[in-house]
């Protein structure tokens, strides 16, 4: 018996890529979905194109205010039956076998998260490049999960959803907190989503406030990664990312470089150390 997979699907005002993204997850080869919509509070026509469909699969929550991404995302969840959990935006797409793949892997690789690689296009769904996954050990570093994937119920459960107060960095959080829960990561190789670059995406329209939550998300996980048994080659990594992400918020960057430098010499030879000499340099 194939299990029920849930897949949340948030939108404000999505209306000029939020069909595509609903006849992506419908027409999937693997038909046991739920599709949970949560629209949260758009001001276009979003709930006419939702209201359009009458797929019985469909399942329409409108919140009275605007919750933004983490609490939308935990609103759908907080109503998923299936085993498997995944999410969406409702600018992006699957390819029409994406589903059936992950829950395939997941299913035979006994993993607790399956992730995959995938094309970035444009607004005319032009294919403009793509992106890596990467690996579990390396997820302060990067990360590594991205935008595709599909985990377990109780992983879920387990970590109780994502974090309300980390808004635009709410999933990668999530996935650090699995990694550091010892949950069975499972990339695939083969690309199967496709996400959207686009004027109004808040990856365009929010990049610095991102990068300054980013920031405050790695050094709140500072002391977890220092105490944790990783290498030295992936700690200094971590510092060292830790001194771009300082500069790129007009913060000193120099404890973080002593700190990645004493890790491993050797990364005085990396491409951003210039950089952070810079920066230190101005702070004196």
């Amino acid at each position: 018996m194939n299990k029920l997979v849930s897949i949340v699907l948030p939108t404000y005002n999505g209306n000029d890529f939020l069909k595509k993204s609903i006849d992506s997850c419908l027409t999937q080869t693997y038909q046991n979905i739920e599709l949970i919509i949560v629209n949260d509070c758009s001001t276009d026509n979003t709930e006419e194109i939702i209201l359009s469909y009458k797929d019985h699969r469909i399942k329409y929550i409108k919140n009275e205010t605007n919750q933004r991404l983490p609490r939308s995302l935990n609103i759908g969840f907080n109503i998923a039956y299936g085993d498997y959990l995944t999410w969406t935006s409702d600018d992006n797409f699957y390819k029409s076998d994406a589903i059936e793949k992950m829950v395939f892997n997941l299913e035979n690789e006994n993993a607790d998260l399956v992730f995959a690689p995938y094309f970035t296009i444009n607004n005319d769904d032009k294919i403009t490049g793509e992106r890596k996954v990467g690996k579990q050990e390396n997820v302060l570093i990067d990360n590594v999960v991205k935008a595709c994937f599909l985990y377990k119920k109780e992983m879920h459960q387990k970590l109780e959803g994502y974090n309300p107060s980390l808004f635009l960095v709410e999933d990668y959080d999530f996935w650090i907190r699995a990694a550091f829960e010892n949950y069975k990561f499972s990339p695939l190789q083969e690309k199967l989503y496709y996400y959207r670059f686009h004027d109004n995406s808040l990856t365009e329209t929010r990049r610095n406030d991102i990068s300054k939550a980013l920031f405050g998300l790695l050094k709140q996980y500072e002391v977890l990664f220092r105490s944790n048994n990783k290498s030295t080659y992936l700690k200094s990594k971590f510092y060292m990312k830790l001194a771009s992400l300082a500069i790129a918020n007009n913060e000193s960057a120099f404890e973080y470089y002593k700190k990645g430098i004493i890790k491993n010499p050797i990364s005085i030879f990396r491409k951003i150390t210039l950089k952070i000499i810079i920066n230190i340099s101005k702070a004196l």
